[in-house]
Protein backbone atom coordinates (compact mmCIF):
# COMPACT_ATOMS: atom_id res chain seq x y z
CA UNK A 1 0.00 0.00 0.00
CA UNK A 2 0.92 3.40 -0.22
CA UNK A 3 1.25 3.80 3.54
CA UNK A 4 3.84 1.32 3.30
CA UNK A 5 5.65 2.66 0.44
CA UNK A 6 5.74 6.19 2.27
CA UNK A 7 7.43 4.97 5.26
CA UNK A 8 10.00 3.08 3.78
CA UNK A 9 10.78 6.13 1.30
CA UNK A 10 13.57 7.73 3.67
CA UNK A 11 16.72 8.16 2.17
CA UNK A 12 15.67 6.35 -1.07
CA UNK A 13 16.41 7.97 -4.39
CA UNK A 14 14.56 5.46 -6.91
CA UNK A 15 11.73 3.33 -6.41
CA UNK A 16 10.89 0.37 -8.70
CA UNK A 17 7.29 -0.83 -9.39
CA UNK A 18 6.57 -3.91 -11.49
CA UNK A 19 3.06 -3.63 -12.53
CA UNK A 20 1.76 -7.49 -13.59
CA UNK A 21 -1.66 -7.12 -13.43
CA UNK A 22 -3.90 -4.45 -14.75
CA UNK A 23 -5.70 -4.07 -11.69
CA UNK A 24 -2.88 -2.93 -10.13
CA UNK A 25 -2.34 0.40 -12.14
CA UNK A 26 -4.49 2.54 -10.55
CA UNK A 27 -2.71 0.92 -7.08
CA UNK A 28 0.43 2.07 -8.53
CA UNK A 29 -0.56 5.22 -9.89
CA UNK A 30 -1.78 6.75 -6.15
CA UNK A 31 1.65 5.04 -4.64
CA UNK A 32 3.25 7.52 -7.19
CA UNK A 33 0.79 10.44 -6.28
CA UNK A 34 0.92 9.94 -2.67
CA UNK A 35 4.71 9.43 -2.25
CA UNK A 36 5.32 12.24 -4.63
CA UNK A 37 3.37 14.69 -2.36
CA UNK A 38 5.32 13.58 0.63
CA UNK A 39 8.52 13.48 -1.34
CA UNK A 40 8.66 15.19 -4.82
CA UNK A 41 12.72 14.09 -4.90
CA UNK A 42 11.84 10.46 -4.83
CA UNK A 43 11.53 9.15 -8.80
CA UNK A 44 9.44 6.12 -10.02
CA UNK A 45 10.52 3.55 -12.59
CA UNK A 46 8.15 1.55 -13.45
CA UNK A 47 7.74 -2.04 -15.48
CA UNK A 48 6.15 -5.43 -16.07
CA UNK A 49 3.27 -7.18 -18.46
CA UNK A 50 0.00 -4.32 -17.67
CA UNK A 51 2.60 -1.54 -18.39
CA UNK A 52 3.99 0.59 -21.36
CA UNK A 53 5.78 4.09 -21.92
CA UNK A 54 2.35 5.62 -22.40
CA UNK A 55 0.56 3.95 -19.21
CA UNK A 56 4.38 4.70 -17.08
CA UNK A 57 3.65 8.55 -17.98
CA UNK A 58 0.15 8.48 -17.47
CA UNK A 59 0.12 7.25 -14.11
CA UNK A 60 3.13 10.01 -13.01
CA UNK A 61 6.47 7.46 -13.17
CA UNK A 62 9.76 9.34 -14.10
CA UNK A 63 11.35 6.21 -16.16
CA UNK A 64 9.70 2.53 -17.98
CA UNK A 65 11.97 -0.28 -18.12
CA UNK A 66 10.64 -3.13 -20.26
CA UNK A 67 13.21 -5.52 -18.31
CA UNK A 68 15.55 -5.81 -15.73
CA UNK A 69 18.75 -5.24 -17.87
CA UNK A 70 17.18 -1.96 -19.04
CA UNK A 71 15.63 -1.10 -15.42
CA UNK A 72 19.25 -1.19 -14.51
CA UNK A 73 20.65 1.03 -17.20
CA UNK A 74 18.35 3.74 -16.95
CA UNK A 75 18.40 3.58 -12.75
CA UNK A 76 22.32 4.60 -13.89
CA UNK A 77 21.47 6.83 -16.21
CA UNK A 78 18.88 8.68 -13.34
CA UNK A 79 21.71 8.58 -10.64
CA UNK A 80 24.48 10.76 -13.20
CA UNK A 81 25.87 7.65 -14.60
CA UNK A 82 27.44 5.44 -11.99
CA UNK A 83 29.66 2.94 -12.65
CA UNK A 84 29.61 -0.80 -11.38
Amino acid sequence: TSDRVLKAVDGVQIIGLSILLTSDVRKAAEIIKKVKANNASVKFMVGGAAVSVKIAAEIGADAYGRDAKEAVRIAREMLGGMKQ
